[in-house]
């Protein structure tokens, strides 16, 4: 997460990136993502043995990248500073989560089973035992 923090504050920065098929593409970033695509302005793109063309704007899907080289001139140092830590969410336990009455992933909340309220708390029965009259006479 933090290389992606990193990539996002590199706004209005001139950046080369070569992609997988030998396409070179070198131009001003505009945005990225989370997936790691770019999206950058004032283009000049080189296809693999051919002239480079010049392009307004184009966006680069993150899996065809193969690397991305910086500007020598480009201060690693002031980017790096205040991108937040990660912090860790601590999971409720599966009883933590009953007590609540939370459904916890794979189970059933505090008042129902396969078939839904338990006998006892129906009045036709049902829930574990089987059809169980409740009203003897």
């Amino acid at each position: 997460m933090m290389l992606m923090h990193f990539l996002m504050r590199l706004r209005n920065k001139f950046v080369t990136i070569e992609l997988k098929n030998g396409t070179v593409v070198m131009g001003y970033v505009s945005s990225v993502d989370l997936a790691m695509n770019f999206h950058l302005n004032r283009v000049s793109m080189t296809l693999k043995s051919e002239k480079p063309a010049s392009v307004d704007a184009v966006s680069i899907r993150g899996n065809n990248i193969r690397y991305i080289i910086f500007p020598n001139n480009l201060n690693l140092d002031a980017l790096m500073i205040d991108i937040p830590q990660q912090t860790r969410r601590t999971r409720k336990t599966s009883g933590q989560a009953h007590s609540q009455g939370v459904a916890v992933r794979g189970g059933r909340d505090r008042n129902s089973g396969r078939g839904g309220p338990c006998g006892r708390h129906s009045a036709r029965g049902g829930g574990r035992g089987g059809a169980k009259s409740w009203n003897k006479r």
